[in-house]
């Protein structure tokens, strides 16, 4: 984040300088933001926090192997060398526990009759959606396809584990009692 305070210094910096020259600010913005995002560098690695607990110890075991696949895909990212091979593996890997997690957590929510089961097999549905519909002829950037991996998973993180499945979480903590 401090790159992008750095940026907007300076374009605010450029625009009070010259203010007739607007059009030539924007296009060096644009021309920096792109290579800030060509060379991106994750320089915080997620790790797993108390936050991101369903508060029902199967779910959370599972969700910090979800972490583990998401540090091996920034590493990817950091490491700046990327192979056809590495982008299969993390491939295999996110299907294996897909198919692995997505059973468990809907065989709990059968075992105990949740009331929300479609809408959470909706968000279920939507990830194996993204696993099957990735097509390796079409990948042409390794790279790209690590970055939009990492922003996918982060964004399932945040928004299905800490919403979604802490409501499943709490309602199964409640009926394990």
């Amino acid at each position: 984040m401090m790159a992008f305070a750095k940026i907007y210094y300076y374009i605010l910096t450029l625009y009070l300088i010259y203010k007739k020259h607007c059009y030539i600010i924007a296009i060096t913005v644009i021309v920096i933001i792109i290579k800030y995002i060509n060379r991106r560098v994750i320089n915080k690695m997620i790790t797993w926090k108390n936050d991101y607990s369903v508060k029902f110890e199967g779910i959370d075991e599972q969700h910090k192997e979800l972490i583990s696949i998401i540090q091996e895909v920034e590493a990817e990212i950091n490491s700046n060398t990327y192979h056809f091979k590495d982008l299969i593996d993390v491939v295999n890997k996110l299907d294996a526990y897909i198919k692995g997690h997505l059973t468990y957590e809907e065989a709990m929510m059968k075992k105990y009759a949740y009331l929300d089961t479609d809408k959470h097999l909706l968000e279920h549905n939507e990830l194996r959606y993204k696993i099957l519909s990735i097509n390796y002829d079409n990948i042409r950037e390794s790279k790209e396809f690590f970055i939009d991996t990492y922003t996918y998973l982060l964004n399932w993180l945040i928004n299905h584990i800490t919403k979604t499945d802490k409501a499943l979480g709490e309602f199964l903590a409640s009926k394990e009692m």
